[in-house]
């Protein structure tokens, strides 16, 4: 108890930090419970609700705790023309000092679910129940992605990000909007 209360302490967002790995460990708590029947029988309330909550944590991950936490922001929209854009964003090089130990919790609870799902994933495909094994790809996925955007945001600190998408500072929230110092010309980064 007492190495909670120095945990809590310790962090700057402590209530970002209770979403985060909340949002994280709610799920698969659930998922345990009701695949072993202790919640429920009817599969389809519990898709719903495994689903939601999966959604809520992408959302809350992307767009709360990877901000407050670790200073970094990402999206992704397409253009009317049909081409993507890849926006991350970094507000640590304005200055803003991340807390290490909510750095090592948000990416600690970040990653570390994915694991937990790939051996849910596992133990579906071989126990034959494919209809959770739904469940667990659109979890995986929607993990993957906020590792995914996340890890461009870090790289994006040193470079111009090119590749999958454009970088585009047009539509950064200039608050959070660090521009890495090797893109010196946004023409380069951004064709538009």
């Amino acid at each position: 108890m007492q190495r909670a209360k120095s945990l809590y302490a310790a962090t700057q967002h402590p209530i970002t930090v209770i979403f985060h790995v909340g949002f994280k460990v709610i799920p698969i708590v659930l998922y345990l419970l009701m695949g072993w029947g202790i919640i429920g029988e009817n599969f389809v309330v519990q898709f719903i609700v495994l689903i939601l909550l999966e959604s809520a944590d992408f959302w809350i991950t992307k767009n709360i705790s990877g901000r407050m936490l670790v200073g970094l922001r990402w999206w992704h929209y397409v253009n009317p023309d049909g081409s993507n854009v890849w926006v991350f964003e970094s507000s640590k090089e304005q200055g803003t000092i991340v807390n290490s130990i909510e750095g090592v919790i948000f990416w600690g609870a970040l990653v570390g679910a994915v694991p937990i799902w790939i051996i849910f994933a596992i133990v579906n495909i071989f126990g034959l129940k494919f209809q959770y094994l739904f469940v667990v790809i659109v979890s995986i996925i929607l993990l993957g992605a906020n590792i995914f955007g996340y890890a461009k945001c870090i790289k994006d600190k040193k470079t111009c990000v090119q590749g999958l998408g454009t970088y585009s500072p047009r539509h950064a929230d200039p608050r959070l909007l660090a521009i890495p110092p090797s893109c010196t010309r946004v023409a380069e980064c951004n064709p538009n």
